[in-house]
């Protein structure tokens, strides 16, 4: 079978998953290839079944490949705010332009996958998909495992976001807030923001007249972000527009305790390896509160995290290949 997909780590991490599962599948990872080389092993390679990640291009070229080669396809959902705007990033034409090319390639497929609930519920108000489950989807739990962790006597808060959104930058505006008293409290505590895009400029004018400011790393964006992980003591995450917070399967598989918003998608993703909080200053200063000072709960939120992530991959591939079974069988 063909993974088609435009998120490599996803179609490798859940390739390599289902290679050491009991199941015949051999998965074949095309990503990130030249259009014309992913035509060719959409026309020619040996598959008797095509997975795409996207609708608007992958998805397109897989449906016209299943329609000539009469094999089917299932796509996976990722999020909904690109295919509703509900980011309000693109103007009316794009916006119909992305539903008509998302409803062409729903026309020919056979199943729909889902990466959370909230994801399949924001999706389905505007396009009708058949035989919808959700799977979630694995992540390279080894790579976030491995930091290398650098030498301090701080304690520091990390949280990982994408600065595109607005949503995401007021969730880290109110983590700042939250953070305020908490400053005054404990003068060893530090919070360091990875992470990049339109709202980070906006985030350095917010930080100008912040009253601890001093105590605040702005890292934009980070490409050995495991080291991240490694240097951090607690992964604080809030937002507001999340399918489904794949910095938080991150932070868990580094061993981190996790806090996330009790809004989106974000509650799925912490799952029992977590403490959600309310998606309020309030509620997010009492959570982190409690677990900086808490010695006893950041040690039981560790071991849940690695409680959760040691089993996640297997249990995202078998949900898949349990889709890709139904299908073929059917």
């Amino acid at each position: 079978m063909l993974l088609l997909h435009t998120n490599r780590e996803y179609a490798e991490t859940l390739a390599d998953a289902v290679t050491e599962s009991d199941t015949d599948f051999e998965p074949l990872v095309v990503s990130r290839q030249p259009l014309l080389d992913r035509l060719k092993t959409l026309l020619t390679a040996d598959i008797d079944l095509i997975q795409a990640d996207e609708l608007m291009v992958n998805g397109m070229l897989a449906a016209g490949a299943s329609l000539v080669r009469q094999i089917p396809l299932v796509v996976s959902i990722r999020g909904w705010a690109d295919y509703t705007n509900a980011h309000n990033q693109y103007g009316s034409l794009r916006e119909r332009s992305i539903e008509l090319r998302s409803k062409a390639t729903l026309q020919r497929t056979k199943s729909t996958l889902f990466i959370s609930e909230i994801t399949e519920q924001a999706f389905k108000k505007r396009y009708n998909v058949c035989d919808a489950t959700i799977v979630g989807r694995p992540i390279d739990i080894e790579a976030y495992a491995d930091g290398t962790q650098r030498g301090r006597n701080t304690f520091d808060v990390l949280t990982v976001t994408n600065l595109r959104y607005k949503e995401k930058y007021k969730g880290v505006v109110m983590t700042l807030q939250a953070m305020e008293p908490l400053f005054e409290e404990y003068p060893s505590l530090r919070f360091r923001i990875a992470g990049s895009g339109p709202y980070l400029e906006k985030l350095k004018k917010f930080l100008q007249t912040y009253n601890y400011s001093n105590r605040i790393s702005l890292l934009g964006f980070v490409d050995a972000i495991a080291d991240e992980y490694a240097s951090a003591d607690l992964f604080v995450y809030v937002s507001f527009l999340d399918s489904y917070a794949t910095v938080i399967l991150e932070a868990q598989a580094a061993g981190l305790p996790v806090i996330g918003s009790d809004a989106v998608g974000i509650p799925e993703t912490v799952g029992n390896g977590g403490m959600l909080c309310d998606p309020t200053v309030e509620g997010i200063q009492a959570a982190l509160e409690h677990v900086i000072s808490d010695d006893d709960l950041r040690y039981d939120l560790e071991r849940r995290a690695q409680q959760k992530i040691a089993t996640h991959n297997a249990e995202s591939a078998a949900a898949h290949i349990d889709v890709w079974e139904r299908v073929l069988t059917n």
